[in-house]
């Protein structure tokens, strides 16, 4: 049989001067379903910025900790928050947001479906889901063995 499509995808990306991603960063993410082609929703995607880092940087429920423990900024081209098409479209509803790309870290985080921290070798070393009902800690460690192939390196925990 021949070819249907039966979704689509438009990919935006950031460009200059944008507070909360860099020159080519994917930002949104519309879908359509086929026939009418309707969008199903967007899914945003905000990064870690020189500018941003400074911000609330924290979901909501883990404001507390994060943002009173001073999260470094991590550098350039790093997810902080992914918002699902649902939360986006909430987000983009909220009366006190006029623009959700220009809106604060902190308001975004209320709606965030995930929120990523990083260490300083850009390893993810916090994810929380769900506006942070949800909350994931990640640690390293290097073994103590020799390279081999019945020997592990390296453990995320």
């Amino acid at each position: 049989g021949s070819w249907q499509a039966v979704s689509r995808a438009d990919f935006a990306y950031s460009g200059d001067d944008e507070p909360y991603g860099l020159r080519g960063d994917l930002k949104t993410v519309t879908t359509y379903t086929a026939g009418s082609w309707q969008a199903t929703g967007t899914t945003y995607l905000r990064y870690y910025t020189a500018e941003s880092s400074s911000s609330s940087s924290s979901s909501s429920s883990s404001s507390s900790s994060s943002s009173s423990s001073g999260v470094s900024w991590p550098g350039p081209r790093l997810l902080k928050y992914v918002v699902l098409p649902e939360s986006f479209a909430r987000l983009s509803a909220d009366p006190e947001v006029s623009d959700p790309f220009t809106a604060s870290d902190e308001i975004v985080s209320e709606y965030a479906d995930h929120y990523l921290e990083y260490d300083s070798n850009r390893r993810v070393t916090r994810c929380d889901l769900q506006g942070g009902l949800q909350a994931f800690t990640y640690s390293f460690a290097d073994s103590g063995f020799s390279p081999d192939y019945n020997h592990w390196s390296k453990k995320t925990v």
